[in-house]
């Protein structure tokens, strides 16, 4: 792999070195790009693509052009804010979902976006970038342009983000074509499926298509959400999807070969445990209620985390021992409630 070149320890680079204090340094990144170029080229015996005043480089326009048409014939559906290319990390914008309502467009959620032509067929996170990648808190879609046929294609990365080695892999090749999951050492090669939204200009101008792509996107986004917060716990929930249908779940779950540990995931679950403690204190079917918690709390506590600090649930017991249950809890949860007759 051509490395880019490097100047120098201490040297200052050409535009730089001067006395005055109101140096400039107006091309230094794009002379630092220049010179990667220039030496990658010449390894393989090509003409140094320099930009020179009055030109354009053919791949980088049609990136741009790709990167234009897609975006925009996203506004229709979303909002879309770009991310300036000098602020670009792997991310061209940032969606975020409308609904009309009479006159006026309500934002609701929100999602990522990377612009592909639609020559490009794969896609590789690897190490630092791939961490960055499972780390997002929002959705991660891939939109797929073709100048050609002004087709856009919108693609989850569900296939990959789901599959249990997804989060023990050091690198992970996204693909857009038909490919078989294939798992080689620590990389991953997945393939996406079809396309969760395909549309053309002719149906971003249609208000049904409009409002389907609407639907799709709401469901789709909603269920990624679902998935990025399960996954601090080691698993996924199974959809059933195809090109322009809302996903649906299934009920399944997929449990992932998490490099996290089981502490960490029983951290994860620590507040949900919470949620149901005050079912505990209810008069009719507390028991149950209780005895399965105290339980989950009793392993919990075995691996060092406790779910139940306050010890509510052995206040609940000796209350119903004592023919005394609980209305309700105070809303700062120090307080078991107002004791009454059962």
């Amino acid at each position: 792999m051509c490395e880019p070149a490097k100047m120098p320890l201490g040297q200052k680079p050409a535009a730089a070195r001067g006395s005055g204090s109101d140096t400039k340094l107006p091309r230094l990144v794009d002379s630092r790009k220049s010179l990667a170029f220039s030496a990658c080229n010449a390894q393989r015996g090509e003409q140094s693509p320099i930009p020179m005043p009055g030109s354009r480089n053919v791949n980088l326009r049609s990136g741009d052009l790709c990167e234009g048409l897609g975006l925009e014939l996203l506004r229709p559906f979303a909002l879309v804010a770009p991310v300036p290319r000098t602020e670009d990390a792997g991310v061209d914008a940032v969606a975020t979902i409308i609904r009309r309502e009479g006159r006026r467009l309500l934002a609701e959620d929100s999602f990522f976006v990377q612009v592909k032509s639609a020559s490009e067929r794969k896609c590789e996170f690897r190490d630092e970038a791939l961490d960055w990648l499972r780390a997002l808190k929002l959705p991660y879609f891939l939109l797929s342009v073709d100048l050609r046929t002004t087709t856009l294609e919108l693609r989850s990365i569900y296939n990959a983000s789901s599959h249990p080695n997804y989060s023990d892999r050091r690198s992970i090749t996204l693909c857009l074509d038909e490919t078989p999951v294939c798992n080689s050492g620590d990389e991953m090669q997945a393939c996406l499926g079809g396309p969760i939204l395909r549309w053309t200009p002719v149906d971003a101008a249609s208000n049904e298509f409009q409002q389907r792509a609407y639907e799709i996107l709401k469901a789709w986004v909603t269920l990624e959400m679902e998935n990025i917060l399960l996954r601090s716990i080691g698993m996924t929930q199974e959809l059933k999807w195809g090109p322009n249908c809302k996903p649906e779940r299934t009920g399944r779950f997929t449990i992932m070969h998490t490099a996290k540990s089981f502490k960490a995931a029983l951290e994860a679950m620590r507040p949900h445990v919470q949620r149901f403690l005050p079912m505990a204190a209810q008069t009719e079917g507390a028991d149950d209620v209780r005895n399965g918690l105290l339980l989950i709390t009793h392993y919990m506590r075995q691996h060092g985390v406790d779910p139940d600090p306050d010890r509510l649930l052995e206040v609940f017991g000796q209350m119903r021992g004592n023919g005394i249950g609980v209305e309700v809890l105070q809303s700062d949860g120090s307080n078991p409630g107002t004791p009454v007759p059962p």
